[in-house]
């Protein structure tokens, strides 16, 4: 009930800004796209003339570059940090590397405060600031009203007139900003590529290489016998970006991947194979209405918290927005490159939100059905609900609850499955934060009975996620790594900055099933439970996340696994990780 109500008021329009007595912006609202000059002091936009237009493309700058600015990748304007790439428009004789002391004007996308992606630069002769993009908030202070656009606060004074060549009502209201999946970008920051290398002027080759080294030690909880293991995992992802027109993007990825392994058992081997990455087409403003996205071909179906899906498919998709809501709706099955379950199965995925990430609200429903070897249909019906973000003060919330029904190996299915918790961030603690958080799958000793009552996640889930860092990690534990299933997970964590883009995670679980059963769903444990005692275990992660450069980032995993009475073997288990990515 609770996360339906949280859905019910963001889905509830937002109230008018109120007029002032002077009649200022009562016009302005959430949604539009306006363009304002003035001065700008670091913190506080003061605006001397505002314009409302219809919405705009790219998000727009005019200032002055700091004298000491010499990047060739990234350069500060108004506080903003710019990003230019091989797609950037030079004009005016500018060029990288040499905008510093100039007066620009930049044309772009706004990716959040560490990122506005440039298209266009191009010299500008004296004047007064500007900043233009879409309205994010409006709010009434003591000397006016405070509008914030991109990471910018704006003040216009009671006694500013705003300017409007077209009539209010005509106005359209421009959805909130965000990277979907659908722009071939994906939402989690592992997936991004480097600016890569202009092949002319509509194509582009991005690339992206991965190296992981993972130290496991008595996974079957069992010192006397030889089970450790070293593997050495690398791999390189280069996409082509074609631009076919400005709404039609094509891609096509080749990924190689490569694992050399030590087996404490088995030996030495290693191994390498080719497959097809993302292969994609996605058309904007599809069939020549706003606002709806087709994407078709192999493409990254992925989500913030990933506990529903983070998995090429090859689908057919189509995406509705506007300022308040946004629909996805899919097909999709997976042709080659995946495991024998994958393969078989058919996906029917909805997903309706309110278009907020701060402030996230969602219904969603994924129908999977198998055919596997001619047997007995399997049918899995998942029906969820989830809110997360900035819904209170100094903190970020969860709360994500599915049913599962359907049919598994002849046997009716009726299961429920949650996760709730919280990351706290007091000011008076910062650069702390602390999370609490409880997850619980339901479980059945008896399925053959009529009915099983075990929840299985949708099969596509990842559960990888950050807490308050800049890395994300197995939320779940990096050791154990469990399905959410017949088992339910306390967690508890702090966590830190150590610089701006550094972070370190210290992060505690408890696990206790909810029957007593011999088996573990989807862990990284070879142990299996005695199936007497629910009594899983602890485990204790250290995750360092170091993201201070676009080129790279590190990530360092330190995990402890203490087995509890349900294992026969109690010796304790450990992971030690190491991933380094580049992008170019």
């Amino acid at each position: 009930m609770l996360i339906l109500l949280l859905f019910l008021l963001a889905l509830a329009p937002a109230s008018p800004v109120p007029s002032s007595d002077t009649g200022v912006p009562r016009d302005v609202r959430v949604g539009h796209w306006l363009v304002v000059k003035g001065s700008f002091d670091g913190e506080l936009f003061v605006a001397s003339d505002a314009e409302l237009l219809e919405s705009g493309r790219y998000d727009v700058l005019i200032g002055t570059v700091a004298s000491d600015e010499s990047g060739r990748d990234s350069f500060r304007l108004l506080g903003q940090q710019v990003h230019v790439s091989v797609r950037t428009e030079w004009k005016d004789g500018l060029a990288p590397g040499r905008v510093a002391g100039k007066r620009i004007a930049v044309e772009g996308r706004w990716r959040g405060p560490g990122k506005l992606s440039a298209r266009e630069i191009e010299g500008r002769g004296p004047g007064r600031e500007r900043i233009g993009g879409r309205v994010d908030a409006v709010r009434r202070v003591e000397r006016g009203f405070e509008v914030s656009i991109m990471r910018y606060t704006i003040l216009l004074p009671f006694d500013l007139e705003i300017e409007h060549d077209v009539p209010l009502a005509q106005l359209t209201l421009t959805p909130e900003r965000e990277v979907t999946a659908l722009d071939g970008r994906g939402a989690d920051d592992d997936d991004l590529f480097g600016e890569g290398i202009a092949l002319s002027e509509r194509l582009a080759l991005e690339s992206q290489l991965e190296w992981r080294s993972l130290f496991e030690d008595d996974f079957n909880l069992d010192a006397g016998e030889a089970e450790d293991r070293v593997d050495h995992v690398g791999s390189l992802r280069s996409r082509l970006v074609w631009t076919a027109r400005d709404d039609v993007t094509a891609v096509a990825e080749l990924r190689y991947g490569f694992r050399a392994r030590d087996d404490e058992d088995d030996g030495r081997s290693s191994d390498g194979d080719a497959d097809l990455g993302e292969a994609f087409v996605h058309w904007r403003d599809a069939f020549g209405v706003r606002g709806v996205d087709m994407t078709l071909g192999r493409q990254d179906f992925d989500e913030p918290r990933e506990w529903i899906y983070d998995q090429n498919l090859d689908a057919l998709r189509f995406a509705w927005r506007t300022s308040a809501l946004a629909l996805e709706l899919s097909t999709s099955t997976t042709l080659a490159d995946g495991d024998r379950i994958d393969r078989s199965s058919t996906n029917w995925i909805a997903y309706l939100s309110n278009a907020n990430r701060k402030t996230h609200a969602a219904l969603w429903t994924a129908y999977r059905e198998f055919d596997l070897d001619g047997g007995p249909l399997d049918e899995n019906l998942h029906v969820g609900a989830r809110a997360f973000g900035e819904w209170l003060p100094d903190a970020n919330v969860w709360l994500d609850a599915a049913h599962l029904s359907g049919e598994r190996a002849g046997i009716d299915v009726d299961a429920w499955g949650y996760d709730v918790g919280i990351t706290w961030t007091p000011p008076s603690a910062r650069p702390f934060s602390f999370t609490a958080g409880y997850a619980f799958g339901g479980g059945d000793d008896t399925p053959a009975n009529g009915t099983d009552s075990t929840f299985r996640q949708t099969g596509l889930h990842d559960n990888n996620a950050s807490f308050d860092g800049v890395t994300s990690f197995r939320y779940y534990g990096e050791l154990v790594d469990p399905e959410l299933s017949n088992l339910g997970i306390v967690t508890l964590g702090v966590g830190t900055r150590l610089a701006e883009r550094t972070s370190l995670d210290i992060v505690f679980h408890r696990y206790l099933q909810d029957h007593a059963v011999a088996s573990l769903a989807s862990s990284d444990l070879s142990a299996t439970p005695n199936g007497t005692d629910p009594h899983i275990g602890s485990e204790l992660d250290v995750i360092l996340g170091m993201r201070e450069s676009k080129v790279w980032d590190l990530e360092l995993v330190a995990a402890y696994f203490d087995p509890g009475a349900a294992f026969t073997n109690e010796d304790e288990a450990f992971l030690a990780k190491v991933q380094l990515r580049l992008r170019f």
